[in-house]
């Protein structure tokens, strides 16, 4: 009886391991970005986490989750960043620039995660359900709240629409990284980062300023 409650502790201390389940994103991450979403396998995963096989299951439920996983995670690390931005800062401009720079230094950090989010996320059918949308479209409101501040502080021009100017802000960072990706220049210095982060940030700021 002892053996078995150590036993039933053990599996529901893996179950519940934050950690584990890092581990397990992490391998995931780098074999979708090596093999690609369709050629990658759970198997292959489990391999580069250094775990059993069966163990992935405890986590997900399929390969399919795991990448939805991804972009929750990742997601959601992105939403934080952007809502520290605009707690830390009160000039708008220097809220786009921080997201801008933030976004420009996690593909310089970590490729291989803007790699899955770019190009695996929207392949899968499941993406498109009403929760993962909702957790997508409220980052853009978000953002678009930055617009609106400038609006009302008579920094940004006011017949602007500040949800679309978010997605300009974020498809022009996002097109960048898509070329780099295609050109398969998949480590880029911090100079690398700091020269585009001006550049998309002077584009930005020119055609949200009054003066602009």
């Amino acid at each position: 009886m002892t053996q078995e409650k150590n036993a039933t502790s053990k599996a529901e201390q893996i179950i519940e391991s934050p950690e584990k389940t890092e581990l397990i994103l992490d391998a995931a991450v780098k074999v979708f970005a090596d093999k690609g979403y369709y050629g990658a396998r759970v198997s292959d995963i489990a391999q580069e986490a250094g775990i059993a096989y069966g163990l992935v299951y405890h986590y997900f439920k399929n390969k399919e989750d795991l990448l939805i996983s991804i972009f929750k995670s990742r997601w959601g690390q992105f939403d934080q960043a952007v809502r520290t931005i605009m707690e830390e800062k009160d000039d708008p401009r220097l809220m786009i620039s921080s997201i801008i720079s933030f976004l420009f230094h996690s593909y310089k950090n970590n490729p291989k995660v803007i790699e899955v989010m770019i190009l695996d996320v929207a392949k899968s059918t499941r993406f498109f359900n009403g929760e993962n949308i909702k957790q997508f479209t409220d980052l853009f409101s978000l953002m678009s709240d930055i617009v609106l501040r400038g609006q009302e502080q008579g920094i940004f021009k006011k017949d602007l629409d500040a949800k679309l100017a978010a997605y300009c802000l974020y498809g022009s960072v996002e097109r960048i990284m898509l070329r780099w990706l295609l050109e398969d220049k998949k480590i880029i210095t911090d100079q690398e980062a700091r020269s585009a982060t001006e550049m998309v940030t002077t584009i930005i700021l020119s055609g949200l300023e009054q003066n602009g």
